[in-house]
């Protein structure tokens, strides 16, 4: 019977520009560097069974990033010790345990999530907005798709903004069914007179919820 692993990685600046699947790519590699057991996918194009949790926009960092992998078999020795002597640079295993087969898939749960922002203000947004805004019962914004621009409430997304100079803090709720994009936080802020000019992403915090 397979096992699954669940392990807790730091994603840092020097790979921050590397999208979801390079990272999924990463660990493919990095499990058969360490001479990991990995269970492969059933079919003509066997696969790595990795899961891997929320995607980080492509040019952000992560510091507490999530991700399943299912072994064949229990490994030898140490599997932390062995992922961590193989990982590339920019890529920090931080932690790992085994899982339950009946436990949740990364893909079901909804997480809460700390952003951290780093760049420019204009203006920076007083505590009184901030409060205010998240407040409203309401907080539209419009989101683009290849065939359709739709209406969408962040209310239910948008838990807490901080802001100081040169950093924006923003913490956010998502589930399977949906969630917020950081772009769409900034336009709200911007429509009411707060320009943050963006230079870098870290999620530092990314926490599943039951």
């Amino acid at each position: 019977m397979s096992k699954r692993v669940r392990i807790r990685y730091k994603k840092g600046k020097e790979i921050a520009f590397l999208s979801h699947l390079d990272i999924w790519r990463a660990f493919s590699r990095l499990v058969r560097r360490a001479e990991i057991p990995i269970e492969f996918s059933q079919g003509f194009h066997p696969r790595p069974m990795i899961s891997m949790g929320p995607a980080l926009p492509v040019g952000a960092s992560g510091e507490e990033e999530l991700l399943d992998i299912f072994l064949e078999r229990e490994p030898d020795s140490d599997l932390l010790s062995r992922l961590k002597a193989c990982s590339p640079p920019g890529l920090e295993i931080k932690e790992t345990w085994f899982v339950e087969e009946k436990d949740k898939a990364l893909t079901a749960f909804p997480f809460l999530s700390l952003w951290y922002l780093s760049g420019t203000w204009e203006k920076v947004p007083e505590e009184d907005f901030l409060k205010a805004l998240l407040q409203r019962e309401e907080l539209f914004t419009l989101r683009s798709t290849p065939k359709v621009v739709k209406q969408i409430n962040l209310k239910k997304y948008l838990r807490a903004l901080r802001a100081r100079r040169g950093f924006l803090e923003v913490e956010l709720y998502s589930s399977p069914l949906g969630g917020a994009r950081l772009e769409e936080v900034l336009r709200l802020l911007e429509e009411g007179g707060y320009k943050f000019c963006l230079e870098a992403i870290s999620r530092r915090k990314l926490i599943p919820l039951e």
